[in-house]
């Protein structure tokens, strides 16, 4: 095969393999060196449950990336599966043309998925991690007119328009209130008639007043898509650490 031949013998002579990707997980441009960690290079390599057209390995002899080069048929889920469960990274390529093949190198550099991101993977469940997020809105205070700041915690994914709930204040812990309280924002417990329970909330500094859970949607929605290209950014998004949102374990930095 022509693309192993050629990663091959980059590994023989310690050149890289460069590539720029859009992460499939948290949406950032990755630049990589494909080859970083690769010390051998097997064409069609029986994995027992699978074969990938190239597998390679790393200097402990385990297989860490299975490249698939499709050309009708996608790899099927039970080889996917394997891969998840062996924690072996997909680097999927769709040759759709022979001007691909003929240019298979270039090709390489741009797959079509690749099960990588540059963020640290959770010590607990071994994903990789988003990052964890706070955003501070500068609103006026709907009982006094005075500016306060508000305080939502989010993912960089959430920001990227995937489906992981915002954080409110009722929910924040001792860490997430003093961070908050280090940026300007009044977290404290409060009374609501409505529900008929204390709970914690954004509060003005001004007049006490406090910004109910029910009210907080449309500040959510407003988050959810601002668009900070225009100018038009009624929040600042400072990062904490680190979020797993499968397993919800945060890493504070």
């Amino acid at each position: 095969m022509m693309l192993a031949n050629i990663l091959e013998a980059k590994v023989a002579n310690n050149e890289p393999f460069p590539l720029s990707f859009t992460c499939g997980h948290c949406g950032e441009v990755h630049e990589a060196n494909l080859l970083k960690i690769t010390k051998e290079i097997a064409v069609e390599k029986n994995l027992g449950t699978c074969i990938p057209d190239i597998t390679l390995i790393d200097k402990n002899g385990k297989p860490y990336l299975a490249i698939e080069v499709v050309v009708t048929h996608p790899p099927e889920e039970e080889t996917l599966e394997y891969y998840r469960k062996n924690n072996i990274s997909l680097y999927r390529l769709n040759i759709n043309s022979e001007a691909d093949l003929d240019n298979i190198e270039d090709r390489a550099k741009k797959p079509d998925e690749f099960w990588f991101c540059k963020n640290p993977k959770c010590p607990t469940c071994g994903s990789f991690m988003d990052t964890k997020v706070m955003a501070i809105g500068n609103i006026e205070c709907h009982r006094c007119g005075q500016p306060m700041k508000i305080a939502l915690i989010v993912s960089s994914a959430w920001l990227k328009k995937k489906h992981y709930d915002p954080k409110t204040p009722i929910s924040f812990d001792e860490h997430e209130r003093s961070f908050a309280k280090e940026h300007g924002v009044i977290v404290q417990q409060r009374f609501s008639k409505t529900r008929g329970e204390y709970y914690q909330a954004n509060v003005c500094p001004h007049c006490n007043a406090f910004i109910g859970e029910h009210f907080l949607i449309d500040y959510i929605m407003e988050l959810f898509y601002d668009d900070e290209n225009k100018g038009s950014s009624m929040f600042e998004k400072i990062k904490m650490g680190w979020f797993c949102p499968k397993c919800e374990m945060g890493i504070e930095e």
